[in-house]
């Protein structure tokens, strides 16, 4: 039986697609706070503790309690709700929160159909960033033909870094009837060592999520290590031969961790969105590094979101490893109020 649609006007939550849509048009959310969502809303009128939705949402990952309120000021954003005069979440002070509406559930029939993309109004048009908005497309274009390519927008917060790539590839889709598996992870500001491949692990697992789940899963399981196929998708059977050791070098995880990207992107070109870069883990940026330098050819493009001038020893790593990827072998500009780098193994 699939995964109910649970309703709660004017919103949609699809828990098989790992979508919500507002009236049928979709609201993108990082995966995490999709995932605190979907928490809150299984449990109406329940006060969810804050180390609740840290034990469900990121389980054994070290990180702070600001990650719950960053998803939470998103979700709001995204719901068009005040916390002053909540209609879906209520903030319990100093405990956690509410889902203070009353969801109904929907059958797949019964939801509406979407409206079409034209009708987004003004906040879905770009404004001044056709020659950014063109080279992305270039981007891709690059990368559906066989040759990977990692690109890096940057800018300030706040001057539109996730619209721009969101829009693109959304009239991209549009225009030209192109099947492509999109993935975004989100890095955060981590304490510590830092969890590994953070972002890579909540793009990777909204794929598992989604409508083509079964078909990741298979990919994931012919090629990841069997960790991260567990990690990903518990559910999924396990492998027949020998339990893999999870104490590999790390070049060989790293390996195993690209040949699986690469064999994500064999049938169907995948774009992977890695946002706020500069928060990496070092593991995601030796990750990225590996891809860049393969010969292989990969129907691959990852599109990084990255602050200029963020003081941190991470920042300064993702801004230096850019520059010399590009340095071999890419190419390197710079836009007026938003810069990107693309890197491309030569031909």
């Amino acid at each position: 039986m699939p995964l109910p649609i649970i309703d709660f006007a004017p919103f949609q939550l699809d828990l098989r697609a790992g979508q919500l849509c507002r009236d049928g048009v979709p609201v993108p959310l990082r995966p995490k706070t999709f995932a605190v969502l979907e928490h809150l809303v299984q449990r109406p009128g329940e006060l969810v503790t804050k180390q609740a939705l840290l034990d469900a949402v990121w389980g054994d990952v070290a990180v702070s309690e600001d990650v719950v309120r960053l998803s939470v000021g998103e979700l709001r954003t995204a719901l068009g709700d005040e916390r002053a005069a909540p209609r879906f979440i209520e903030t319990v002070p100093r405990r956690g929160y509410r889902f203070v509406a009353q969801p109904g559930t929907l059958t797949p029939e019964r939801v509406a159909a979407p409206v079409a993309e034209d009708s987004t109004g003004g906040d879905g048009t770009l404004v001044g960033r056709s020659r950014e908005s063109s080279e992305i497309a270039e981007w891709l274009r690059v990368a559906t033909s066989g040759r990977r390519q990692i690109g890096f927008v940057t800018g300030e917060a706040g001057i539109g870094k996730t619209t721009l790539v969101d829009t693109v590839l959304r009239d991209l889709r549009r225009a030209s009837g192109a099947r492509l598996r999109i993935a975004c992870g989100q890095c955060i500001e981590q304490y510590g060592g830092g969890a590994a491949y953070l972002p890579v692990l909540d793009a990777l697992g909204a794929l598992c999520r989604g409508a083509d789940g079964p078909a990741v899963e298979v990919s994931l399981r012919a090629h990841a290590p069997d960790w991260l196929v567990h990690e990903l998708a518990p559910w999924a059977p396990r492998s027949d031969g020998p339990a893999e050791s999870t104490t590999g070098t790390p070049e060989h995880m790293l390996q195993r961790l690209a040949t699986s990207l690469d064999a994500l992107a064999s049938d169907i070109p995948l774009v992977l969105i890695l946002e706020d870069m500069q928060w990496s883990d070092h593991s995601t940026l030796d990750l990225l590094s590996v891809l860049a330098h393969r010969r292989e050819p990969a129907r691959l493009l990852v599109l990084c979101t990255l602050r200029p001038r963020t003081p941190s020893c991470m920042g300064t790593r993702c801004r230096a490893s850019s520059a010399n990827w590009s340095a071999r072998g890419g190419a390197a500009r710079s836009f007026s109020r938003a810069c990107r780098r693309r890197t491309s193994r030569p031909t």
